[in-house]
């Protein structure tokens, strides 16, 4: 497997991460590691892209039009990288860069409020195996944070729950998971004043100032 592909993954990254989807399709028109299929949708993607900007410079394209098609071109990314991974490179540095970078756009995405597209970047990288501690407890901390910013209070508890028995002396791990538990105390205590007792109604002022 062509090494490059690493190099054109981290450029990539550094497009994603200033908003310059443009230059990141065109790095992703370049890539050799992808099926036939994704290479096709990307030919198609990048006329869609093209025609948006041109529409974008008279003034008459939508922010839903464009949201959607940056998520094509980040879920591309992620296509690629799950074909890469199925190669299996034997090298365990390869391991770790494929998911170091995994990691960091899933961060990146996880900054723009994209949560869903993050986790499935948090998923490729907890499901690596033979990576570091530290990049699994990392990936699932911001996976849990994903979620948890979704609402979903639960999973993102599961979630730091399984950072803390990976390594029990990382203290963010344990922030998370209290902040998750605030919110699972805020909502009870929302229901419970809603149902009509009265004595809950203290603790969602508490939360409210």
């Amino acid at each position: 497997m062509n090494m490059n592909i690493y190099d054109t993954l981290e450029q990539i990254l550094v497009e994603i991460s200033v908003g310059d989807f443009e230059q990141a399709l065109k790095k992703l028109l370049g890539v050799n590691e992808a099926s036939d299929d994704l290479k096709s949708d990307l030919v198609l993607l990048s006329g869609r892209y093209h025609d948006l900007q041109k529409d974008k410079r008279k003034g008459v394209v939508g922010v839903s039009k464009e949201k959607l098609l940056q998520n094509q071109i980040i879920n591309s990314v992620l296509e690629v990288i799950k074909y890469i991974k199925k190669a299996k490179p034997k090298e365990e540095e390869n391991k770790e860069r494929i998911a170091e970078i995994s990691y960091k756009i899933g961060n990146e995405i996880l900054h723009l409020k994209n949560y869903q597209i993050a986790i499935e970047y948090f998923n490729s990288v907890i499901e690596t195996e033979g990576i570091s501690v530290e990049l699994k407890v990392k990936s699932l901390n911001d996976r849990g944070a994903s979620k948890l910013a979704s609402g979903d209070f639960e999973l993102a508890v599961e979630d730091f729950n399984k950072a803390v028995q990976l390594q029990s002396h990382e203290a963010f791990s344990y922030y998370n998971r209290g902040i998750a538990f605030l919110k699972f105390a805020e909502r009870d205590f929302k229901n419970a004043t809603l149902l009509g007792y009265e004595p809950a109604r203290e603790y969602c002022q508490i939360f409210n100032s």
